[in-house]
């Protein structure tokens, strides 16, 4: 007799394949050379670009040299164990870029190198696990010393050495020193696709936000209002009929208002209409503009930074507030305010000085502690707009693809120009982790185990691949010349722009410290974890999933 069948809902799925050991580790060695021999030739001051299809094959292809970005568009490989090895490496490099937005090609590299070299000794007999801790233990010193190697950033021709080693574009890299030279670490620097071939940049006084004016005025006309001296009532409200605003009037008499600008959600065709009456006479005007953001969330971040920026109040929904609850004091001030159909900016706001520094310090320790890409970004555009002084940068290019790129270069050089204000430069051009590899040959000759011999060794010759990519991406033969770099003593590396060895950091070639730290300790954690793999278990008919962009997750 057959035992009975069960039910089709507790009925397991047949595993199609377990790839175990060995197999395992060299299956996803091949995923992963994939994925960093992609990304390889974009490491140098002379990178390469990488083409990658739209979905719509009919237009032009993206044109990327960001490693973080390049890894997040591949989303599958056919072969599924080599997929694993792919996936694993595109993970880490996408959260180095949400972190620091540079050194995922170093950190791949310094990866492929770890991984391929663990492979073929495991292959031999070592145990993975040995050379895991190994590995991690090694990391402390190794990062020691590269913190040892750290100086500040100092003067406008530094700040544009770190951009150019990034966007390899003297125009741009002159336009990003002078602008950070101007603003500094924590300035507001917006970065748009502009309509010219040259690339460009203004400074703007004050600080601004997205927004603009409810009404653009009689039959729709575009408008800009300007007042000096002019005060600001801060709220998410809205504005449903002319009634509603006369606790706003009344306070504005009180307070000896003349010029007020009335932040609010939404506001009548009526009060619209009233409002707009206002603004032709001399006793009261008042203006209705709205700030807004990307992400609805951040409005209220952004009525608060207002409020802390002019000495006023914001009136909150959430919080019960009404615009009868408006008195004198809710009205910040400013010494001019501005407003066009887009922005709301203004200039000294009248804030209490001691509010204000201690808002910032809030900002600046939240700062600190954020891990989240976005947050990390959004905090860093309050901070600036709360200092005052902004600059606007418009990348130029003959080509939609053009100007997409160049965009991209500069926002991922203004992010890396942060990080080496905030952290200070070491050597570049793969100098720093040349020297750090002398680090890991100590521990190799003290070690008291046959793995940790093998994991010293083994990171002492992947601090060196960075360096030797990029000399092969250069046109010359890695050997020869890294041979000749060791003999030129510490601090010495080769200039791809006069083919000479050269002192890196007299020469201007600099890397942000944070950045190189962090690449090294991304590799080494991931790589040891990669490979501990034991065994590979595949679905039959595994989800497909995507994020909202399209990219995959």
């Amino acid at each position: 007799m057959m035992p009975p069948t069960a039910p089709p809902a507790f009925r397991f799925r047949q595993t199609p394949g377990v790839v175990f050991d060995l197999k395992a580790l060299v299956r996803m060695r091949r995923g992963v050379n994939r994925v960093v021999d992609t990304l390889r030739p974009t490491l140098g001051p002379f990178p390469r670009a990488v083409a990658v299809e739209t979905a719509i094959r009919a237009r032009a292809p993206e044109l990327l040299d960001s490693g973080g970005e390049i890894a997040r568009r591949i989303v599958d490989l056919p072969e599924p164990t080599e997929n694993v090895g792919a996936m694993l490496v595109r993970g880490m490099l996408w959260r180095l870029h949400e972190r620091i937005g540079d050194g995922t090609v170093t950190a791949a590299i310094l990866f492929q190198s770890l991984f391929e070299q663990g492979v073929r000794y495991c292959a031999a007999g070592s145990n993975p696990m040995l050379l895991r801790e190994a590995l991690e233990r090694a990391v402390t010193p190794i990062l020691a010393r590269l913190a040892g190697m750290a100086v500040p950033v100092c003067g406008r021709q530094q700040i544009r050495s770190v951009a150019l080693s990034v966007c390899a574009d003297t125009a741009l890299a002159d336009i990003l020193g002078e602008v950070f030279h101007v603003v500094g670490e924590y300035g507001a620097v917006e970065i748009r696709p502009g309509q010219r071939g040259e690339s460009r940049h203004e400074f703007v006084q004050g600080s601004f936000w997205d927004g603009g004016l409810h009404s653009s005025g009689p039959g729709g006309l575009s408008q800009r209002v300007e007042h000096a001296d002019a005060a600001l009532l801060i709220s998410d409200l809205t504005i449903d009929a002319p009634q509603d605003f006369v606790p706003v009037l009344r306070a504005a008499g009180q307070a000896s208002v003349k010029r007020l600008f009335v932040v609010c959600k939404s506001i009548s065709e009526k009060t619209s209409a009233l409002l707009h009456q206002s603004q032709r006479t001399e006793t009261l005007q008042v203006y209705a503009v709205k700030v807004t953001e990307a992400h609805a969330g951040m409005v209220h971040a952004a009525l608060d930074d207002l409020a802390a920026l002019t000495g006023g109040k914001a009136l909150l929904g959430a919080a019960g507030d009404s615009w009868a609850a408006v008195r004198p004091e809710c009205f910040g001030r400013a010494r001019r305010i501005w407003a066009d159909s887009d922005y709301v900016g203004l200039v000294s706001g009248n804030a209490e000085v001691a509010a204000l520094r201690q808002h910032i310090e809030r900002l600046k320790n939240a700062l600190q502690n954020a891990d989240d890409g976005a947050l990390h970004d959004a905090l860093l555009t309050r901070i600036g707009k709360l200092l005052g002084g902004a600059a606007i940068v418009h990348t130029g290019g003959d080509t939609d693809s053009d100007r997409k790129y160049r965009t991209a270069q500069a926002k991922r050089a203004a992010s890396t120009i942060r990080a080496a204000l905030r952290h200070g430069v070491t050597p570049g051009g793969g100098v720093a982790l040349l020297d750090a590899a002398r680090t890991s040959h100590d521990l190799w000759r003290a070690a008291c185990s046959e793995e940790e011999r093998v994991a010293f060794r083994m990171l002492e010759k992947a601090l060196q691949a960075p360096l030797r990519a990029l000399l092969a991406n250069c046109g010359v033969e890695p050997g020869s010349v890294l041979a000749d770099i060791l003999r030129a003593g510490g601090g010495a590396g080769y200039d791809a722009r006069t083919g000479q060895i050269v002192d890196v950091c007299a020469a201007g070639i600099l890397d942000v410290a944070d950045v190189v730290s962090t690449a090294v300790q991304y590799a080494v954690k991931h790589a040891g974890l990669a490979l501990t793999v034991n065994a590979v278990v595949h679905h039959r008919n595994p989800p497909v999933m995507a994020s909202p962009d399209g990219l995959g997750v």
